[in-house]
């Protein structure tokens, strides 16, 4: 049982950074095949760290942005956010055409610019993109 809190352990570090690291899937996929897990509750386990990875960069990412990115790319990041903020199926149809161009780690980190929106819905957008 140890492992698959080494499972969440580990997609939640490899998806706080705001760099470009490996993605979390690499440590799961060690992970069960080291210790011969089954499939079905490492990916629960490891979408669950990686989401609550992604939601904790985006809320420190928010502070170290204007050090870290220039005055046009935040101005993007906003425009993002407004976008998103619109209805809800706009939005939903928006991020599906963004995750087909985007790499994870380029669209959660532009999510840092959603304002409005509740935690609840980062997650839920961030799980439904990695399932």
């Amino acid at each position: 049982m140890w492992v698959y809190l080494l499972v969440f352990v580990g997609a939640f570090l490899f998806d706080i950074l705001p760099f470009v690291g490996p993605p979390a899937w690499t440590i799961m996929f060690f992970l069960e095949i080291r210790y011969g897990l089954n499939i079905w509750p490492v990916l629960f386990v490891g979408v669950a760290g990686s989401t609550l990875g992604r939601y904790t960069m985006s809320q420190y990412f928010r502070s170290i942005s204007n050090a870290v990115l220039n005055t046009k790319k935040n101005h993007d990041l906003e425009f993002l956010g407004n976008k998103l903020s619109q209805k809800m199926w706009e939005s939903w149809l928006f991020i599906f055409f963004i995750h087909l161009s985007l790499s994870h780690l380029r669209l959660f980190s532009m999510l840092r610019g959603l304002r409005k929106y509740a935690p609840g819905m980062f997650c839920l957008l961030f799980m439904w993109v990695n399932l």
